[in-house]
């Protein structure tokens, strides 16, 4: 470190490298199109009393970034950097314990999530055993045990599938977007089975469903239950198709446009702090509460 004294005032200047390990508590409401704010905070062990951070100026007396982040070191596994403001910092004054006051330098990495895989890798593959349920048409209206079997099967693939994904998603405690997704398949999965289990007694009883099972004789009604199920059959296939790839358009446009929003908030956000600190410098800097992230 060096020392430079400058009008009775003592400036240390310092350089050090230090491998730390930082944990940063991720909310999963949004997973898998979810934004996170990784946060990293640098603080004085001193008082402002003894030691106050400043930023070094040029002879403009422009103060430069409280940090700088070398993205192209970042590992962010499933993550990507915010592409138009991929981290903010700023140096403020915290009040801690005991009424404390230290110098801090916060710096948060904007990262959203490549959906992308999950997409791919869980959605999709939802959609191709969901969309086996529409084997079960194969069978005759009146054949409610054949159409179970498939709607059954299909329906205990599905809650293992569920069940194998458990173990690899995040573990919270309440439902993410992908949980609702899967919430909302099993309901759509659900009102198919019933439709199966009634279609058959909409025009012909009991009676005559065991008639109809077994190579029946012509009946008058048979002819109209085939054509009711088979409009049955084109709104289901369409309304599955619209849902999901209506879904994972809407997804992906509101995911962009949170991207877009939430670059300019930060942005907006940077340069108020820049503005403020140029203004008033680093010893008429306004005393901020505590913080939750951690260090």
């Amino acid at each position: 470190y060096t020392i430079k004294l400058t009008d009775g005032v003592a400036y240390v200047s310092m350089a050090a490298r230090h491998r730390v390990k930082i944990y940063q508590p991720l909310q999963l409401a949004h997973f898998p199109i979810d934004h996170q704010n990784l946060t990293v905070i640098l603080e004085s062990s001193m008082t402002t009393e003894n030691v106050r951070w400043t930023l070094a100026a040029d002879e403009n007396g422009l103060y430069s970034q409280p940090a700088t982040v070398y993205l192209d070191r970042c590992l962010l596994s499933d993550f990507q950097l915010l592409q138009d403001w991929p981290f903010s910092s700023q140096l403020v004054l915290r009040k801690r314990e005991n009424d404390r006051v230290l110098s801090c330098i916060e710096i948060k990495i904007h990262v959203y999530r490549n959906f992308t895989y999950y997409l791919v890798n869980v959605a999709l593959a939802m959609f191709f055993l969901i969309s086996f349920e529409f084997c079960a048409w194969a069978h005759h209206p009146a054949a409610t045990a054949g159409r179970h079997d498939v709607s059954f099967n299909v329906l205990l693939a599905t809650v293992t599938f569920k069940l194998v994904l458990a173990g690899i998603l995040p573990r919270v405690s309440y439902q993410t977007t992908l949980d609702w997704y899967f919430i909302l398949v099993c309901i759509y999965l659900t009102l198919m089975i019933f439709w199966h289990s009634v279609v058959g007694h909409m025009l012909f009883s009991f009676q005559e469903m065991s008639i109809l099972t077994i190579d029946p004789p012509f009946m008058p009604n048979e002819h109209s239950l085939e054509i009711l199920d088979q409009i049955a059959l084109v709104v289901f296939m369409f309304f599955w198709l619209a849902c999901n790839v209506g879904g994972a358009v809407y997804l992906k446009l509101m995911a962009n446009a949170e991207h877009k929003k939430l670059a300019e908030t930060f942005k907006r956000a940077q340069e108020e702090w820049e503005k403020k600190f140029q203004m008033n410098g680093p010893y008429r800097m306004e005393v901020l509460g505590g913080v939750g992230n951690g260090h």
